[in-house]
């Protein structure tokens, strides 16, 4: 890693004041401060209050934010409202033994992400979202 400047930086996100060598060395869970270099080659950071990606530009000395990619409420409340949707369409307007079957798994599908999206924590959207992979213990609470 490059020499990090020890001037106060703030989370863009958060708002978490420290300098970039405290950002990059915490480690706790599994996750780790530095993430890595972009190939333009800023540094990647995740905050360890808000656990928020952001980007750091040693040329222009400047912090910014970094969207998170990953998901986000809306995906699995569009996808749940969609699996209903789709349900009801097919009970609507088709017959058959199938669409027992196929209604079944739609519904018990979007009811999964409807609650996903409507009711988990902040906190599990966001290791949810988080590209590192989860740790051992965040994969046994969410098994459960």
């Amino acid at each position: 890693m490059t020499e990090i400047d020890e001037t106060d930086k703030q989370c863009p996100h958060c708002g978490l004041d420290g300098t970039l060598e405290q950002f990059s060395t915490w480690e706790k869970d599994g996750k780790k401060g530095f993430i890595g270099k972009t190939p333009e080659g800023h540094m990647m950071f995740l905050c360890p209050r808000c656990l928020h990606q952001f980007k750091y530009d040693p040329l222009s000395d400047s912090i910014t934010g970094e969207e998170h990619v990953g998901l986000s409420r809306r995906v699995p409340v569009i996808i749940g409202a969609l699996s209903i949707a789709i349900a009801a369409f097919i009970a609507l307007f088709f017959t058959g033994w199938w669409t027992y079957f196929v209604g079944t798994f739609l519904i018990f599908f979007g009811w999964r992400s409807l609650k996903t999206g409507l009711f988990a924590t902040n906190k599990k959207i966001a290791d949810l979202a988080n590209p590192n992979p989860l740790s051992k213990e965040d994969k046994k609470k969410s098994e459960d």
